[in-house]
């Protein structure tokens, strides 16, 4: 079974998400909802994540730097986030990132596990 980091701080989203993986998908969801915690699960040597979902807005990262912890630690990188602005979007694909896909419908959350698979 794989391992996913889901750095996210808002709990509806979290569970959904956790929810829409685990069950459907079979994966492990590990979640941290602040770029510290992130970074700690990160440090841990049993943790072997397959790819990251990260939202950009967290309270100790409000600019989207959990991209770069995540792409840092080489990690397939996956933007989920209810804030849109085209320029951020073209840098982070610029930076890597896999996607950059907007909170904003039930299509996205499914878009987004067909990413993860």
């Amino acid at each position: 079974m794989g391992q996913v980091l889901l750095v996210e701080d808002a709990s509806f989203f979290e569970r959904v998400i956790r929810r829409q993986l685990s069950e459907l998908h079979g994966l492990e969801v590990v979640s941290a909802t602040t770029r510290a915690e992130a970074e700690a699960l990160l440090a841990r040597p049993d943790f072997k994540p397959v790819v990251a979902l990260v939202d950009l807005t967290l309270p100790d990262a409000p600019d989207g730097e959990i991209v770069d912890v995540t792409l840092n630690a080489h990690l397939p990188t996956i933007v989920f986030s209810g804030r849109f602005d085209e320029k951020l979007r073209h840098t982070l694909l610029n930076k890597g990132v896999v996607d950059y896909i907007l909170k904003d419908s039930p299509a996205s959350l499914t878009y987004l596990t067909t990413l993860v698979q």
